[in-house]
Formats: structure tokens, sequence, C-alpha cells
């Protein structure tokens, strides 16, 4: 998919090992481009409740990508609608980002537009912009979602994950529109959404990939979309690293700051931990070596098996692991346990766990 982000550092590599080794370019990146062996419906159907839809055009129409092009934007949000009406006490979060390909103005209005008729009537709207940009705090935006663990449990799916340096730029947030300050008012429970019909949150648009710093002036661009949410409802949170043991000391402080109330998001938003580990340069070079991951499936095995022991450390300590939780690969992954286990606690539980301290003993991953 061409645009801002690619050739991403990872892809590059990939591209020229595969010009050294003289085979197809996509030998060598499909494995590393791929992040999920389920479809978005059987992913809905296991239990997972959002979903990371990079959205690229495509020439001709949307599509989802991670360095290489994939489904139909227009099949993704038709399983997301089938399952909502056919699952009337489930809530999701579709993120559409990432928005690539040098899409025009017209063409991102047409994505907006689309999203609203698929998902017409289930949708979470946007409350009107309040007079001074006030917001619930962080500590009532958790409660609002329901036990402050992650709204049904969460993959990174749609089969894209990760371009790595994506900014402020895309012309959904930039048009003029409503100035929703810099808080978020997510101003409904998961009962009301579930009482209402209107469970599905789509948030949109390019930002807050990682740190909200990157972008400092995102939070009070104005946003056009009233059937939208702007990106910087939901805060993302990833290592952006290939090691367990680097994921797992990053991951151990955004749990730290998301269960003392802090964090890098604006006020309010949904706060997302990533149990990911990402392809770098060196990755992909050094796949052709005895005993290192061949791709991104076999990298993030080496993750997932830190997941549930890391969880268990977190709800010990009384700490939550955010409001999402993102994995790749769900088919083989234990998040929609973990998800289920981390929204059964209790509302009272305090987390002491603080930003520079540690679980203690986690299992450590050995090739």
């Amino acid at each position: 998919m061409e645009g801002r982000g690619f050739p991403t550092p990872w892809a590059a590599a990939a591209i020229a090992l595969a010009e050294r080794a003289h085979v197809p370019i996509d030998h060598v990146i499909t494995p590393w481009a791929l992040t999920q062996t389920l479809d978005v419906a059987a992913q809905l159907r296991a239990g997972f409740r959002y979903v990371d839809l990079r959205a690229g055009w495509n020439g001709s129409h949307w599509c989802v990508h991670h360095a290489e092009v994939g489904t139909p934007v227009l099949t993704i949000l038709r399983d997301v609608a089938a399952f909502a009406a056919a699952h009337r006490g489930e809530v999701m979060v579709v993120q559409v980002s990432h928005l690539d390909g040098f899409p025009t103005d017209e063409q991102v209005r047409a994505l907006a537009e689309m999203m609203g008729e698929e998902l017409r009537g289930v949708m979470v709207p946007l409350p009107p912009p309040s007079s001074d940009g006030a917001g619930r705090g962080p500590a009532e935006e958790r409660a609002a979602a329901g036990g402050g663990a992650a709204l049904g449990a969460a993959a990174a799916g749609a089969g894209a994950r990760g371009i790595e340096n994506g900014g402020a730029e895309g012309g959904a947030g930039q048009e003029r529109g409503h100035d929703y300050g810099t808080a978020v008012r997510l101003h409904r429970t998961v009962g009301e959404m579930v009482k209402s019909g209107e469970r599905v949150l789509v948030t949109f648009g390019d930002g807050d990939y990682a740190r909200l710093e990157a972008t400092p002036s995102l939070s009070s661009l104005p946003f056009p979309y009233s059937h939208l949410w702007p990106p910087w409802t939901l805060h993302n949170s990833y290592a952006n690293t290939d090691d367990p043991a680097a994921m797992v000391r990053y991951n151990q402080e955004q749990v730290a700051a998301f269960g003392s109330g802090g964090g890098d998001g604006v006020p309010g938003s949904l706060f997302k931990v990533s149990w990911t580990l990402t392809t770098q340069a060196r990755t992909v070079l050094e796949s052709v070596l005895p005993s290192h991951p061949k791709s991104l499936l076999q990298l993030n095995a080496r993750g997932e098996l830190l997941l549930a022991p890391f969880a268990e450390a977190a709800m010990a300590a009384g700490c939550r692991v955010g409001n999402v939780l993102a994995v790749d690969f769900g088919s083989t992954s234990a998040a929609v346990r973990v998800a289920r286990a981390l929204n059964a606690m209790p509302l009272s539980a305090n987390c002491t766990l603080r930003r520079g301290l540690n679980f203690g003993s986690l299992p450590r991953y050995t090739s």
C-alpha cells in the first residue's frame, strides 16, 4: 500500500533481502505482514470485541493494509454489522486509522459516510460538544467502559497492524467541525449502550498511535463527524519492540500509569494496551539465521507465552490491563480468557503498582 508510512524500516529490509536473495518480494514481506489467521467475523465469534481496521485507498476502493493490501473495508463493516444484529448484548470498538494510499478529502469523507451507512442504528453517537470542552475524568471513564478492563476482549484484527511511524496527518480530523476540547466524553455505560441498541463505538482518523506528545495539538482539532469518534478517544500504547522482555517492561509501566489514573492520553480516553511484538528491520534480516523467527506469527508466539502470567500478576496487584487489550493472532491467544478475568475484577480494586516498579518474577521466554 503506497502512502506516507510505506515502506516502514522492516518492509524496506524485507525488500532488500528479497532482492539480494533473488526471490519474489512477497515471499519475504507476506510472513511479516500477516497479523491474523481468522477473518473478523470469526474473531468476533471467538470473543474479540475490538477491531483494528487500518484503512487504505487502493485506487478504486478502501481496503485494510499492513505492508500488503488485504480485505475490503466494506466486507469488515458488514461482518461487524451482522454480528451486532445477531448479538444484541455485545459492545464493540472499531478503530479506523492509518488512512493511507494518498486518499483525497472526498475519498476520506466517502469512507466516513460508508461507516455510517453500514453501521446505521448500532453506532454510539458523539455527545453534543460542551461549552467548555470538559468531559468526565479518566477514573469515571474506566467505570463507564464496563468495569475498567476491556470492552469484551480485544484483538488487533482485520488483518492489519503496525505502520509504526503514523502521525497526525489525515483529512478526517482536520476539517472544520465541532471542537470537542481536550477531554473525551464517553457519556454512556455499557448497559446504557446495550439498552439503546447503539453499541459499536467507531474511532476515525489518524492520530495518537502511541504517544500524545508526538502530536501535542491533536486533541484540540475540530472534528467533523457526529457518528464517529475522534482518534484521540482511544489512547494507543505499544512497545514497538521485537524483544519479549522489553515488551513486558513497557507494559508494566503502562499498567502502572493506567492504575494511577495517569498516562499520556487526553482525559477520559480509553486506554489500549498492546500485547504485540513489532517487526524491526533486524528481525527480518536475522530471519535467515537458525532459531530466529521466520514470520510475525512465530515472533508473537514468544510474547504470547507471557500474557496470562502477566495478567495474573497484574490482577494480584489489584491492577487492570487498560480498557482494551490488543493482540495479534487471536486464534492462538489467551486474550479472551484474560479479558474476561479482568472484567470480573471488582470496581473497588486498588492498583498497588507504580511506575518504576514491576510485578516481580515472570516466566522468561528462551529461544
